[in-house]
């Protein structure tokens, strides 16, 4: 450098600081690159587990209603607890719409409206009819209990614990909604 003119030696000492700043920028982003993929690879999940799609945060593996159930007993409890009390209910339907078939009877009530009776004449509102008709009633029991529960557990699944507690509790209300007209039609209330 000694031999070298002013000019030609800034003109070197600017190359080699231009070299320094791009290895520096190549070391950089390599650097930024690694810890890129390590934030990935932290916010994966171990191998083995299954997540929600509120945990994962996009589309996932549909789980086994098993599997769900499993999950809902470790972190949801206010749901489990919905749940649980939904399928008694149902099962307390079941029984008493169980109990009050009267097959010995030719003709039961099996429906009540007032626009019906207005029409036909009566002032009662009851229809009268076989007594398997009534065989709705377990039926019905069964359904709320059974597929509305596998239902809430899909929601849950889909759309998080708030929407299938939603579920839940509408499909209590219809239980109870139940109740009331088989206590109208037996004519208990």
């Amino acid at each position: 450098m000694e031999g070298m003119k002013g000019t030609e030696r800034a003109a070197v000492v600017r190359s080699s600081a231009a070299r320094s700043v791009q290895a520096k920028q190549r070391s950089g982003s390599a650097r930024a690159v690694q810890s890129a993929k390590t934030a990935k690879a932290a916010k994966r999940p171990k191998k083995g587990t299954k997540t929600t799609a509120s945990e994962k945060g996009g589309k996932q593996k549909r789980l086994g209603f098993s599997e769900a159930w499993r999950e809902v007993c470790k972190k949801q409890r206010p749901l489990m607890m919905a749940m649980i009390g939904l399928l008694v209910v149902s099962v307390v339907l079941l029984i008493f719409s169980l109990v009050m078939l009267r097959p010995q009877g030719s003709l039961v009530i099996i429906g009540y409206g007032d626009v019906y009776g207005k029409i036909v004449g009566l002032s009662e509102g009851y229809r009268y009819g076989n007594w398997m008709n009534m065989l709705a009633f377990p039926a019905l029991a069964l359904m709320f209990g059974v597929i509305h529960n596998l239902l809430a557990l899909r929601v849950y699944q889909k759309y998080g614990r708030n929407l299938a507690l939603i579920v839940v509790y509408a499909t209590l209300l219809l239980v109870a909604g139940t109740f009331v007209v088989l206590f109208r039609l037996l004519g208990e209330w």
